[in-house]
């Protein structure tokens, strides 16, 4: 347990009270529905695949969503696009205020049978077949990740506003765990995970945490990332990189962790910053060091960079940066089979993959538009590369 007699005192003014009143209040609302934009800058007059080096890329298909609507498409190495998959938020809930979600998908995950999760940001989470069939949806303030388990349970992220006993309001974030068919199985919320915690490295991350809540920042980590580790890693790390574990990101912290979910413990914490600032999409890879992308390269809002770095030497192991690459939000990275390293730069409606000496040998603009004036070229939210052969049983 912590020894800390001054951190048990503050521990003792910031224990949870959770109000059904704050989910109605439309005020918090608006506050809580971050002003992530269907696009950020003009359209170029050239878009869809600009850069095709057919003998330096990693074959497959891509799929991505966009910012225009709720919307995602599986496109081939040349920019067709081979099935697509649409619905309208509206649909399945009317009432919900473009103020509180937004109409595009933040997230998706392809099942092999052409199945799509998508997540509306604060809004929900739907399940639709290959012909965009609702199958189910899940009314909850879903963001930022998905992810499903080998036993086909499905998580996510989701915000709740809570107000500490002194009076102060804070977004705790948690583990949402759906089973297959959409239904609750377990929420994990992060603070409370944090008081109860028996982890000497959990002190530290707490007494930040209310340094930051006392400071006036109400998004106290603005959690970005979840992955279900598969365990391929687990020789490096037996526990900390056991199956089921998963990896979470806080941006406010430019902090790395892994919980337990069976233990409901915060094994393992990395950070502040190790050399992130505002980082989003951290993945453990199969040879244990972790892929990140770091949108703040040393904290300046001007350059970002794609990193891999070993969690446990402290030391960094490869980086792409270039001049000119650069998104304030969001933003992802794939590590390819052969090596090369699919980059997605949100804001910017790109998408590309570079060599391990960071050479360019596909590029994607999405062809896709918005805004008011219907100029600005769509956000990526999310890419990934497919293995053609995951959709051989639908894809005609």
């Amino acid at each position: 347990m912590f020894k800390s007699a001054h951190l048990l005192s503050i521990l003792a003014c910031v224990l949870l009270i959770t109000s059904p009143a704050l989910a109605e209040d439309s005020k918090l609302k608006l506050l809580m529905a971050l002003p992530y934009l269907q696009g950020y800058v003009k359209a170029p007059e050239r878009t869809n695949v600009t850069v095709y080096n057919r003998g330096l890329t990693e074959k497959g298909y891509s799929l991505y969503s966009s910012g225009h609507t709720g919307s995602a498409y599986l496109i081939d190495m040349k920019g067709h696009v081979l099935h697509e998959w649409v619905y309208d938020i509206n649909k399945i809930w009317p009432d919900k205020s473009m103020t509180e979600t937004t109409p595009f998908w933040e997230n998706i995950y392809l099942y092999p049978n052409g199945d799509l999760l998508a997540i509306y940001h604060n809004g929900g989470m739907i399940k639709i077949d290959r012909n965009s069939k609702l199958l189910w949806s899940y009314e909850c303030t879903s963001h930022h990740d998905i992810d499903v388990d080998s036993d086909g349970n499905i998580y996510t992220l989701t915000n709740d506003w809570i107000k500490l006993k002194d009076g102060v309001l804070v977004i705790d974030n948690a583990v949402l765990i759906l089973s297959p068919e959409g239904k609750l199985v377990k929420k994990i919320p992060f603070l409370p995970l944090m008081h109860k915690s028996k982890n000497p490295s959990v002190e530290p991350l707490l007494k930040r945490v209310i340094g930051v809540a006392l400071a006036g920042t109400q998004d106290i980590y603005h959690t970005n990332t979840l992955q279900v580790l598969d365990g391929k890693a687990a020789i490096k790390q037996p526990q900390v990189y056991k199956k089921g574990n998963i990896l979470i990101s806080f941006l406010t912290l430019s902090t790395i962790a892994i919980i337990d979910p069976e233990l409901e413990e915060i094994i393992w914490v990395g950070g502040p910053r190790l050399w992130m600032d505002g980082q989003h999409n951290a993945t453990l890879l199969e040879n244990g060091n972790m892929l990140t992308f770091d949108n703040h390269f040393k904290g300046e809002k001007t350059q970002s960079r794609v990193l891999e770095f070993d969690p446990f030497k402290k030391t960094i192991v490869w980086e792409y940066k270039d001049k000119g690459f650069y998104t304030d939000t969001h933003g992802s990275e794939q590590r390819l089979a052969n090596g090369n390293t699919l980059i997605i730069e949100s804001n910017n409606g790109r998408a590309f993959e570079v060599t391990t000496n960071g050479k360019i040998v596909w590029e994607f603009l999405n062809p896709h538009t918005t805004g008011e004036k219907n100029d600005l070229i769509a956000a990526i939210f999310a890419m990934y590369r497919i293995d053609p052969s995951a959709t051989s049983s639908w894809l005609k």
